[in-house]
């Protein structure tokens, strides 16, 4: 065993040595090779020691090592600090929480030992009255004195009456639950289950009008963005819409009579403005369209390098440069705006009534066509594209843009003569489209929508479509209830405050000069309010609203009598035309301009104005402090001086449109009245509808009819013999429904929302007299009181010495 051993032992030395043998020899050559290479002698070897190498290495490595150590040692130490201060943070966290929570549960117990406590001494007391009672009964029976013995019941009943009153706690005046506006919300809501019937306001100047609803459209622009349109604009009417562009109404009912229908057929053609109206009025309006047109334009074109646009973060806006001279300064004043609308028109959207209509009886939900002629059955993998897969590509119908040459903006008089190069409803349809494309794409006025869509408050009544004045919503009456309403609360929640240590102290360190001052205030009203009656109280609230508005301030968002056009907040959602919302009905509205005018001199005589103010206005126009002389002496011709008031068949477009059936030409929009001698015929026709039909005494000749009311089911008896007169009636005078509304419950609302209205017409009668007399006196006057010295315009009374007449305005 040891001779092997030796053996092996060898054998590996052996081999050891020829490994280092041939190492040598290798090493050798390769200095051999060298010195072929380099005659010149010896060169130093190329090699280098690998241990050395190997060694550095090592080092560094050792090196990086330890640094690492170090760097992850410094890390976990600034994680455990980390960890250590948050968990000291949560433990202090919690432990003032359960601080918090251990007093909470303190004060409530010490809460419920009180209340504990006063229902015993409430329940000691009630015992030791019905004790008392007892005693106090069988005493008065005992010596039969029952007199007595009621009168001492009756005593102890109202006492525990008193006691059981004082149990609750008077709970805190709350102002914010309520909205005390003067905006309210204008909801739709209700006419969703209601039916109207248009026919009902039949009368001979009762008028279809297809074009009101966007002519109210661009007259609302203008009013809401009156600082970048031209003065001229300003007083601009319905009327001037119609004249201007050229637009009738239709005749009510499609019944015209006899002499119309002589004069037209002699004529050959329907009565023109041009036949009723002096041409310079007619070319006035023209001018006036042209520059509505133009001042659009202007809004549109070219956004990026505008001269004539310039914002500011205020409310005051710098009007484009263009007015009525630019029209006259050049032939081709229109091109370079329209060739710019032109490029943009198709990308901006053209309106439904210059694109081409989708045959009768084709079904938009089916495709056109499909890529592929049979469709994808495949089931699909990933469930998340589901939706969005489709088993075909299909071609869905459009409605293109008319082609070019049906196109009316295509038109090559546009650029020369501007909107008169168009239809009538084509004009009107292009300025309806350019508001809407200045609302969507004007940098003046995208900036302006901006400004007024980004205040730090909200409306009290959240953000709604629309809303409209209380005093129109609800009426005069209603809004001066909740104004004193207001008061009585305000009054008691100071009352409430006074009692408060904590605000004693502050008052008394004159830390809260404005509570004192409103404290004082209040003492002093109900010094003055202390003796009189009811209707003396109220009409004397009404008489200090100044007074009362100055202690409003930091406790209300709003009163009922402020001024509902002041806030911006409510401004773009605001309905100015509004008249009334008489339900079964419809919507009235009165279009007239100048609601948000920086003219302080204009609020002595717009009715655009707090319901206080509003009320000394009228009053002024009724008692003729206020004419049409003072009118142009004083403002010229800056109001408008025409009107209308329009009828909306709310529930029937909302019928229509829920059942997707809205017949073609179909309009929903209807005149009431044009001027002041039709006003005052529609005052008189509202009459016949407020009038509530009695029951008729005699049972005879009577039919029970069945009509269906929204809550309950009512019998009415009609008269045969009086339906018999009504019908008779109506065919004399088919243009005049005298019928008055019918005498269900249902139809309560809708008589006094028209008598709110009415009472609101009849005031306002004095104010669009006066201005339509502005008109029709002085139309040929120049503004300035210079031309009125040439001729007097009233009548001279020489009885009088002082001549001189005093316009208080």
């Amino acid at each position: 065993m040891s001779d092997q051993t030796e053996n092996f032992m060898t054998i590996q030395q052996n081999g050891n040595n020829d490994k280092d043998m041939s190492s040598f020899t290798e090493e050798t050559i390769d200095v051999e090779s060298d010195l072929k290479k380099n005659p010149m002698g010896l060169r130093r070897s190329s090699r280098r020691s690998s241990a050395k190498k190997s060694i550095d290495q090592e080092a560094e490595e050792d090196a990086a090592r330890e640094a690492a150590i170090s760097q992850a040692r410094k890390e976990r130490l600034k994680a455990t600090k980390l960890k250590k201060k948050e968990e000291m943070k949560a433990k202090l966290k919690e432990e003032k929480r359960l601080k918090a929570e251990k007093l909470r549960k303190k004060k409530q117990i010490q809460k419920k030992a009180l209340d504990a406590k006063n229902k015993l001494k409430l329940k000691a007391k009630k015992e030791k009255l019905e004790k008392k009672l007892k005693e106090d009964a069988k005493k008065a029976k005992e010596t039969k004195m029952l007199k007595d013995a009621t009168k001492a019941t009756k005593a102890s009943k109202t006492n525990l009456k008193d006691l059981n009153k004082k149990v609750p706690e008077t709970p805190a005046v709350n102002l914010t639950s309520t909205n005390w506006l003067p905006n309210v919300p204008l909801l739709t809501s209700g006419f969703k289950t209601q039916n109207s019937v248009p026919s009902r306001l039949r009368n001979p100047n009762m008028k279809a009008v297809l074009y009101a609803n966007d002519v109210i459209k661009v007259m609302a622009f203008i009013n809401k963005f009156s600082n970048v349109f031209d003065e001229t604009l300003k007083n601009i009417s319905f009327q001037d819409f119609e004249i201007g562009l050229d637009l009738y109404p239709e005749e009510p009912y499609g019944v015209v009579d006899r002499a119309t229908l002589k004069q037209q057929a002699r004529l050959g053609r329907k009565t023109l403005y041009q036949d009723v109206l002096p041409i310079k009025d007619v070319i006035d309006s023209q001018n006036k369209m042209n520059l509505l047109f133009l001042t659009l334009l202007n809004l549109l074109y070219n956004s990026s390098k505008s001269t004539t646009y310039s914002y500011t973060t205020t409310k005051n806006l710098v009007k484009p440069e263009v007015s009525l001279d630019d029209l006259q300064s050049s032939k081709k004043v229109y091109s370079k705006f329209i060739d710019h609308v032109r490029l943009y028109a198709r990308e901006w959207g053209y309106p439904k009534e210059w694109r081409q209509q989708l045959p009768k009886g084709v079904d938009i939900l089916k495709p056109e066509s499909q890529y592929f002629e049979k469709d994808d059955t495949n089931p699909i993998e990933c469930s998340r594209t589901k939706e969005v897969l489709t088993p075909n590509i299909y071609t869905w119908r459009k409605n293109e843009p008319l082609s070019l040459d049906n196109d009316p903006l295509q038109s090559p008089d546009l650029n020369k003569i501007g909107l008169l190069a168009l239809y009538p409803l084509d004009r009107i349809i292009l300025l309806r489209t350019l508001v809407n494309w200045c609302t969507a794409y004007s940098p003046l006025i995208h900036y302006e929508i901006h400004r007024l869509t980004n205040f730090k408050k909200d409306p009290a009544f959240g953000i709604q479509t629309a809303h409209v004045p209380r005093y129109l919503m609800d009426g005069q009456d209603e809004t001066i209830k909740s104004y004193q309403q207001l008061c009585n609360l305000v009054q008691s929640k100071y009352v409430e405050r006074k009692k408060s240590g904590y605000l004693k102290k502050q008052m008394a360190a004159g830390k809260r000069d404005d509570l004192v001052q409103k404290v004082e205030s209040l003492k002093y009203l109900q010094a003055e309010y202390k003796d009189l009656d009811k209707e003396l109280k109220n009409e004397a609230l009404l008489k200090d609203y100044p007074k009362w508005k100055q202690i409003f301030e930091n406790d209300v968002q709003g009163d009922p009598l402020a001024n509902p056009y002041d806030d911006e907040v409510y401004k773009l959602r605001s309905q100015e035309f509004f008249l009334a919302r008489v339900p079964y009905m419809g919507d009235f509205y009165l279009p007239r301009l100048h609601t948000y005018d920086d003219n302080q001199k204009l609020s002595n005589v717009s009715t655009y104005t707090d319901l206080f103010n509003l009320q000394r206005i009228l009053k002024k126009f009724s008692n003729g402090s206020i004419d049409a002389y003072g009118l142009f002496e004083n403002y010229g011709k800056t109001l408008s001086s025409r009107f209308k008031i329009l009828y909306h068949d709310t529930p029937g477009m909302l019928r229509d449109i829920m059942n997707d059936k809205i017949p073609v030409g179909k309009t929903y929009w209807y005149e009431m009245c044009h001027d002041a001698k039709t006003l005052l015929e529609f005052l008189e026709f509202l009459d016949y509808k407020l009038i509530v039909k009695e029951k008729p005494k005699n049972n005879k000749n009577i039919s029970n009819v069945e009509t269906n009311t929204e809550n309950t089911e009512e019998l009415v008896n009609i008269n045969e013999d009086e339906t018999e007169d009504s019908t008779l009636e109506e065919k004399e005078d088919p243009l005049f429904n005298k019928s008055p509304l019918p005498r269900e419950p249902r139809f309560n609302g809708t008589r006094n929302k028209l008598k709110i209205m009415k009472d609101f017409l009849s005031d306002m009668y004095y104010v669009l007299e006066a201005f339509e007399k502005l008109r029709t006196e002085f139309n040929d006057l120049e503004v300035g009181k210079r031309s009125l010295r040439r001729g007097q315009r009233k009548n001279i009374n020489y009885n009088v010495d002082d001549m001189d007449i005093d316009y208080e305005l």
